[in-house]
């Protein structure tokens, strides 16, 4: 049970909320004030009444607000003695507006998603005229509008490795294996625009940390051991192409690819 002393800080902290025009918060709060003084059968007398006034002020300010009078069309009324009917008022006063909320944000996450779509396609259009700074700068905006939709920097990065932008899709894969989620996706297309870049060693090194991160991946072996050979290492890359072949991930395309590598290495 609370003190009176108590009751009254919670409805100051409600009425803080509303003066900052935190209608939800203040709703929220004097309705926790209101169990609070249902529970304590101790309050009485001049307090009970300081409490109540206090509760009628609030009451009234609330009901003069624009959301009180959108959510709230039976009105939000106070009488002394019925504080456990206003209780619910409030809380389904709380819960049209919580719901308002989550369905206005929700509205602004389908238009925020929907610009991205929007922008991703428009990038796509001006890659493939050929238009490489017109695309990324259609691929920066979507990024920037991005909250955790992470495998928006693989998709961009295979976009550009695809076009043959490998050095512009780099930063992109960078950014993609950085995150928690990066899949194989990510780290093979990572590897391999290294790989354009002629970038042998750290094309190999950012092979190993994939395996290292996801594990045996039969396309992450296949191009480790591509880069073991160009690299001269002969035992290395043998060992690749046969790790490549073990995996149960190991397609024919792949397969082919293993056999091909272990025949041109000597073996058989």
């Amino acid at each position: 049970m609370s003190t009176a002393k108590e009751v009254m800080e919670n409805l100051a902290r409600a009425k803080g909320y509303f003066h900052r025009h935190d209608v939800p918060r203040a709703v929220l709060a004097l309705a926790h004030v209101l169990k609070e003084f249902l529970e304590s059968p101790q309050i009485v007398g001049r307090d009970k009444q300081t409490i109540q006034m206090t509760v009628a002020e609030l009451a009234q300010l609330l009901g003069r607000t624009e959301e009180a009078q959108e959510f709230m069309l039976e009105g939000l009324l106070y009488e002394r003695g019925k504080e456990k009917s206003f209780l619910k008022d409030c809380a389904t006063f709380y819960k049209r507006l919580d719901a308002a909320a989550k369905a206005e944000q929700e509205a602004q996450t389908q238009a925020r998603k929907l610009r991205m779509d929007r922008l991703m396609l428009r990038g796509g259009k001006f890659l493939a005229a050929g238009r490489l700074a017109e695309a990324l700068q259609c691929y920066d905006e979507a990024a920037s509008l991005h909250h955790d939709e992470d495998i928006i920097f693989t998709m961009i990065g295979r976009r550009l490795l695809e076009a043959e932008a490998s050095e512009a899709a780099l930063p992109w894969l960078a950014k993609a294996v950085a995150t928690k989620d990066a899949n194989i996706t990510a780290w093979l297309a990572y590897g391999q625009a290294l790989k354009a870049q002629n970038r042998i060693e750290d094309a190999a090194q950012a092979c190993r940390d994939g395996l290292e991160r996801l594990g045996p991946r039969a396309e992450l072996h296949l191009l480790l051991a591509q880069l073991e050979e160009q690299a001269g290492r002969k035992p290395e890359a043998l060992s690749q192409y046969a790790a490549a072949l073990e995996q149960p991930d190991t397609d024919s395309l792949v397969r082919g690819k293993a056999l091909a590598g272990r025949k041109r290495l000597g073996a058989s």
